[in-house]
């Protein structure tokens, strides 16, 4: 842990807004080239933690409602 970033708080809460922000841009363009990369993300993690043993929740890696 940094100590100069404290808790961690601030840095959570900045990465959850620009994450609530990027999903909001990916409702209004439904098009975008990066709904196909976050869906073959998602696909690739699954295949690849499969292959360890590991069974994951696909429900955990969850989608935008509008895609």
């Amino acid at each position: 842990m940094d100590p100069a970033m404290g808790s961690g708080h601030f840095l959570v809460a900045a990465a959850n807004e620009i994450t609530s922000w990027a999903i909001s841009l990916l409702h209004e363009n439904p098009d975008a080239p990066l709904i196909a990369q976050v869906e073959e993300d998602r696909k690739q993690i699954l295949e690849e933690q499969a292959k360890r043993g590991i069974v994951l929740d696909a429900d955990q890696l969850t989608r935008c409602p509008s895609y």
